[in-house]
Protein backbone atom coordinates (compact mmCIF):
# COMPACT_ATOMS: atom_id res chain seq x y z
CA UNK A 1 0.00 0.00 0.00
CA UNK A 2 2.71 2.61 0.78
CA UNK A 3 4.33 1.46 -2.79
CA UNK A 4 1.16 2.43 -4.31
CA UNK A 5 1.63 6.24 -2.42
CA UNK A 6 5.03 6.56 -2.98
CA UNK A 7 4.17 5.96 -6.73
CA UNK A 8 1.02 8.19 -6.72
CA UNK A 9 3.32 11.32 -5.11
CA UNK A 10 5.95 10.82 -7.50
CA UNK A 11 4.07 10.66 -10.59
CA UNK A 12 2.17 14.02 -9.15
CA UNK A 13 5.01 15.51 -8.44
CA UNK A 14 6.87 15.01 -11.90
CA UNK A 15 3.68 16.38 -13.60
CA UNK A 16 3.35 19.07 -11.82
CA UNK A 17 6.46 19.48 -13.01
CA UNK A 18 5.97 19.28 -16.43
CA UNK A 19 3.40 21.03 -16.90
CA UNK A 20 5.03 24.40 -14.96
CA UNK A 21 6.78 24.51 -18.62
CA UNK A 22 3.99 26.32 -20.97
CA UNK A 23 5.66 25.27 -24.23
CA UNK A 24 5.24 21.29 -22.96
CA UNK A 25 1.85 21.57 -23.06
CA UNK A 26 0.86 18.47 -26.16
CA UNK A 27 3.79 16.76 -24.69
CA UNK A 28 3.13 17.01 -21.04
CA UNK A 29 -0.90 15.52 -21.83
CA UNK A 30 0.76 12.73 -23.84
CA UNK A 31 3.33 12.12 -20.88
CA UNK A 32 -0.11 12.27 -18.72
CA UNK A 33 -1.52 9.63 -20.63
CA UNK A 34 1.24 7.18 -20.65
CA UNK A 35 1.55 8.00 -16.65
CA UNK A 36 -1.83 6.96 -16.36
CA UNK A 37 -1.16 3.71 -18.58
CA UNK A 38 2.21 2.99 -16.43
CA UNK A 39 0.28 3.09 -13.46
CA UNK A 40 -2.47 0.69 -14.17
CA UNK A 41 0.72 -1.43 -15.70
CA UNK A 42 2.46 -1.05 -12.02
CA UNK A 43 -0.90 -1.54 -9.94
CA UNK A 44 -1.74 -4.65 -12.22
CA UNK A 45 1.96 -6.24 -11.56
CA UNK A 46 1.77 -5.26 -8.02
CA UNK A 47 -1.45 -7.41 -7.44
CA UNK A 48 -0.40 -10.26 -9.70
CA UNK A 49 2.85 -10.39 -7.30
CA UNK A 50 1.23 -9.82 -3.96
CA UNK A 51 -1.02 -12.40 -5.30
CA UNK A 52 1.50 -15.02 -5.96
CA UNK A 53 3.31 -14.05 -2.66
CA UNK A 54 0.43 -14.85 -0.78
Amino acid sequence: MSDDYNVYFWLKNHTVVSLVNPNEGLRSSLRDRLVKRATKAVNRSISMISSVLL
